[in-house]
């Protein structure tokens, strides 16, 4: 099975790869992670601000919002 690799931020905003799918963190991480957008995962309690269209960390990363996964912030 061909795995992605993808890029996780911890609290402190460093960026580490992983080597899995984003839907096996999704299921993995449950309640904790919501899905923003179909490349972005977030934990909302690391959110310093959140608009229609963008979240912003509180390491100051920003994050798109699809308008399918707004519903998942309750924005």
């Amino acid at each position: 099975e061909h795995k992605d690799e993808v890029e996780v931020l911890d609290k402190n905003g460093k960026k580490i790869l992983v080597s899995t799918h984003l839907m096996q963190l999704e299921r993995r991480f449950g309640d904790k992670m919501v899905r923003v957008h179909r490349s972005y995962l977030v934990n909302p309690f690391f959110l310093k601000e959140t608009n229609q269209n963008s979240a912003l960390s509180v390491t100051g990363e920003i994050f798109p919002i699809s308008r399918r996964m707004r519903k998942n912030l309750n924005i």
